[in-house]
């Protein structure tokens, strides 16, 4: 007997969020339907739900990298202290980093290139059940 399932939009929408899915367990479902041990029921609706909201979670996420930037310098008073100097060069490094970080996640956005849309491109490109 084939186990039949279907998967409401918002699950596969959760994996562009900040949510601790894991992409793991996206790939074992698609093993499942591969191996014929499941019918994952897609219909062109679930599809068109996570075409029209994939940016939306997508910018949502990313406002959390954005808000990880350190806002402001150190006060007057921390800027003569030893440690000032290497925590101003530790403060720079970082926020290249994740600014770097930031510019690579639009990048593969744009270019479809996520691990949720490798992994959604795999499991859900298939007719509709």
């Amino acid at each position: 007997m084939v186990l039949q399932v279907f998967i409401d939009t918002n699950v596969y929408l959760t994996f562009y969020s900040l949510a601790s899915e894991d992409l793991e367990e996206l790939r074992k479902l698609h093993a499942a339907v591969e191996n014929g041990a499941l019918r994952l029921f897609v219909p062109d609706q679930v599809r068109d739900e996570i075409e029209r909201n994939r940016e939306t979670r997508f910018l949502e996420s990313l406002e959390h990298v954005r808000v990880m930037h350190p806002k402001g310098g150190l006060p007057q008073m921390a800027r003569d202290i030893p440690q000032a100097k290497p925590f101003l060069a530790k403060q720079k490094e970082f926020v290249k980093s994740l600014s770097e970080l930031e510019a690579s996640l639009i990048k593969l956005f744009d270019e479809r290139a996520l691990g949720a849309d490798q992994v959604l491109e795999e499991l859900l490109d298939r007719p509709a059940s």
